[in-house]
């Protein structure tokens, strides 16, 4: 029997694929999903347990998965999870949101930070670039090509290079929420 993480983790994978798929918006609404030929992945795929927090295709045409352990790409064929230690990731627990940006790099939120994979190697920044709450769980790109981050007990903060300013808003009125838990497309 499928314990409930690992279903609502398929549900997720499935629904990410729909949602982001160029050709989702070609599906009939009047036939249910059981008339379509469709998969679900689990751990005895490679997927790691626990909850898909994150989905997002990139251009390079990987999902990549955001979940409870790990940053997990998957090609069609296989998942692979990248793990603390590998490719200049530091310490971190679970990926809560994902975005591609222009010039093709993945930013990660992750519990511990934010990581951008860049040439094949992700670059770290964390609270040594400023940041004040290492938990980070929301990211939206600002028009001037910086990162803005939504942490979960500092507020708003924007990555400018290498350097996290905290949000003016947040400067002006420290009662603002700390906590700041969404921007992904995948939550209505």
């Amino acid at each position: 029997m499928v314990g409930r993480p690992a279903r609502v983790a398929r549900l997720l994978v499935l629904l990410g694929i729909f949602l982001i798929s160029a050709r989702a918006a070609a599906i009939n609404p009047q036939r249910s999903i059981d008339q379509y030929a469709h998969e679900s992945f689990g751990a005895k795929d490679g997927l790691p347990d626990g909850a898909v927090y994150a989905v997002r295709e990139t251009s390079d045409g990987f999902l990549w998965l955001g979940t409870l352990a790990s940053l997990v790409r998957f090609d069609g064929q296989r998942f692979v999870t990248f793990e603390e230690g590998e490719l200049g990731l530091r310490h971190y627990s679970h990926v809560r949101d994902l975005y591609e940006a222009p010039d093709g790099g993945l930013y990660a939120a992750l519990a511990g930070g934010v990581s951008k994979l860049v040439g094949g190697r992700f670059e770290f920044h964390d609270e040594r670039e400023g940041l004040e709450h290492p938990f980070v769980y929301a990211l939206a790109p600002g028009p001037d090509g910086s990162m803005w981050v939504g942490s979960g007990g500092a507020g708003v903060w924007q990555l400018r290079g290498k350097t996290f300013v905290r949000h003016p808003a947040y400067l002006a009125d420290p009662s603002l929420p700390s906590q700041v838990n969404e921007s992904s497309p995948l939550i209505a």
